[in-house]
Order: C-alpha cells, then sequence, then structure tokens
C-alpha cells in the first residue's frame, strides 16, 4: 500500500471540522490505484459524527470517495482512519486531489495543520451531513499543511511511490520509490474564514 498527503504530527495550529468541511490539496502518486481510507490527526472533545471525502481537482466528488461515518468519543489528538466501504474509489496517477473531514456540531473537534510548506488548507461551510458535489473549497490559507493522507493500493498491486510529505524544519522531504518530485498545487490566495 501507498500514502499521499501529510503525515507529520504536527500542532501548530488547528482548525474545527463542525459544520465545515476542511482539509488539504495533495498530488497523488506516480501509479494510480484504489483508494483504502483516510487517516487524520485530530482531537475530540466527546461523541462526535465523523467522515471523510476525496474531491477531485476540478472540485467534483470522486465516485465512492466517501468514507465510513465513525461515531469518535472523547480522545487527545491522535491519528484516526475512516475506511472507503463497499466499491473502492479510482485514484489516477499524478492528479491532484482535495482531501476532507467533516463532523457534525455536538463536540469540539480539532483538525491539525502544519503552518508552513503546504499546498494550502481549504474550508467550505455546510451543516453536516451530505457531502456536496460539486463542492465549494475556498482557500483557508495558502501556506498551511493539513494532517490529512490517504492510503490507497497501487494498479496492479506493486509496491511503489509514496507520496508522503512530512515537515523537516523549514523543509518539506519526500519519501519516494522512483519517480520524481510532487509539483506545487496552484496558487490561491487565503481567504479570511471566520468559526
Amino acid at each position: 500500500m501507498a500514502i499521499f498527503g501529510y503525515a507529520g504530527t504536527d500542532t501548530d495550529d488547528y482548525f474545527g471540522p463542525n459544520n465545515l468541511i476542511i482539509g488539504g490539496y495533495f498530488q497523488m502518486g506516480a501509479t494510480g490505484g484504489t483508494g483504502d481510507s483516510i487517516t487524520t490527526y485530530f482531537y475530540s472533545s466527546g461523541d462526535e459524527h465523523v467522515k471523510c471525502a476525496l474531491y477531485k481537482a476540478d472540485k467534483s466528488l470522486v465516485a465512492n470517495g466517501v468514507t465510513e461515518e465513525r461515531i469518535i468519543p472523547a480522545q487527545a489528538v491522535t491519528w484516526t482512519t475512516f475506511n472507503f466501504v463497499g466499491t473502492k474509489p479510482t485514484l489516477v496517477a499524478n492528479a491532484w486531489y482535495y482531501i476532507q473531514i467533516w463532523a457534525g456540531a455536538v463536540a469540539s473537534v480539532r483538525q491539525y495543520v502544519k503552518t508552513s510548506a503546504g499546498y494550502g488548507a481549504y474550508t467550505q461551510s455546510k451543516v453536516y451531513d451530505g457531502f456536496p458535489d460539486p463542492a465549494n473549497p475556498v482557500a483557508y490559507n495558502a501556506s498551511w499543511k493539513v494532517d490529512i493522507y490517504c492510503t490507497y493500493t497501487e494498479a496492479g498491486g506493486a509496491a511503489g511511490t509514496l507520496s508522503l510529505f512530512m515537515g523537516m524544519g523549514t523543509g518539506i522531504q519526500t519519501k519516494t520509490k522512483g519517480g520524481s518530485l510532487p509539483k506545487v498545487g496552484p496558487g490561491h490566495k487565503p481567504s479570511k474564514i471566520g468559526f
């Protein structure tokens, strides 16, 4: 299996996915495949409904790209995994995707981020639940990198590229098994959103 997204355990800052779809923008690895799960680094003050989704660069929902819904109990900040169920989403090599998390509004949920060297954090205000298609993610902060990633099985089952961004000081290391460094995503000016 391989990963794309960001697997750093940074707690530089956070924002709340309560009635707010939030996430990051990341490039898929050099080999296509099928999505298995989305994993996020977050805190919850108590029982809350949470699920995740994948969106294409054109902001349309990836077919079968919504994960299971889980009721997350009170937990300190930790990695939490949400599986794709039934038919798995197909992911295209080198394509850019929004990896998103969304929660209800019963408990306080905090999604953590790294505040530098990222491709942006994106939000869309919407009362939980039912992921919209298309979505309208707005750039909240163009330099943030959200602690969220997608695990996938590569086409043909081969071991391959990990598009796994890991912050090392002010730089980024990209672990790969062949292939080239990911390209920088499209630039967006950050929008101020209060919540």
